[in-house]
């Protein structure tokens, strides 16, 4: 698990710690490639998201100050064919929602929110939804089970 304690920043007291705060964890994706994924609850002097993708064709690679995906402020660099490097690639925006808040904490959380909420009234699917939620959750609750069980978990397709 890692630290068996956290101190509470609002008042400094300390409390058991009852979530992992580092995960690794290693598979094969449905169309055989191979994935890591590697989480830490600590910040660091780098990047605190680092996301890479590397293929046959090509690179991308995403990072944020802030390791915290769903508030954070990302940037998207690739590289392909014979590039050496990745350069930064403009990042698409979400159609028909306010420009405000632009960017800082929190304001890729109000674009999906105010997305989902353009999605609920017309009946379309363009950000993440509930079920999509589930099937994360079920995919903690597998690596969890691995966690603990110390054997392979089989996720299944629509999971």
């Amino acid at each position: 698990m890692g630290r068996s304690h956290v101190r509470i920043v609002e008042d400094g007291s300390i409390a058991r710690a009852t979530a992992f705060d580092h995960v690794a964890v290693a598979g094969r994706l449905k169309n055989g490639a191979i994935a890591s994924v590697q989480f830490r609850g600590a910040a660091s002097r780098g990047d605190n998201l680092r996301w890479e993708i590397n293929g046959s064709l090509g690179d991308l690679v995403l990072t944020s100050s802030n390791g915290n995906l769903q508030v954070a402020d990302v940037h998207l660099a690739g590289g392909r064919g014979t590039a050496t490097t990745v350069n930064s690639i403009p990042m698409a925006t979400l159609p028909e929602v306010s420009a405000a808040p632009a960017a800082g904490l929190g304001a890729n959380t109000f674009r999906l929110y105010e997305a989902l909420a353009l999605d609920l009234r017309r009946g379309t699917a363009s950000v993440p939804d509930f079920c999509d939620a589930l099937a994360r959750h079920k995919l903690l609750a597998a690596i969890e089970e691995a966690i603990k069980s110390g054997t392979k978990q089989l996720i299944q397709s629509g999971q």
